[in-house]
């Protein structure tokens, strides 16, 4: 059994079912859209938590959906 480690891009590409280049860009992405840098531990864990809510929970993101202004 081998132990995964934080970061590990090429385990993470594997569970995703993308190629390693793939996950790369779209981690690029991901910073220079939301500034969010994951290979930063604590920035990792901010935005790690909201996903693990809302994917343990969707009720919660079914109760934000309610009462999202409405789109024009």
């Amino acid at each position: 059994m081998h132990r995964k480690r934080a970061g590990d891009l090429t385990a993470a590409a594997r569970t995703l079912y993308v190629h390693r280049n793939t996950l790369k860009y779209r981690l690029t992405r991901i910073r220079d859209v939301f500034g969010v840098d994951v290979e930063t531990p604590a920035q990792r864990l901010v935005a790690e938590l909201p996903a693990a809510v809302f994917t343990g929970h969707p009720e919660l993101q079914r109760r934000l959906d309610a009462t999202a202004p409405e789109k024009e």
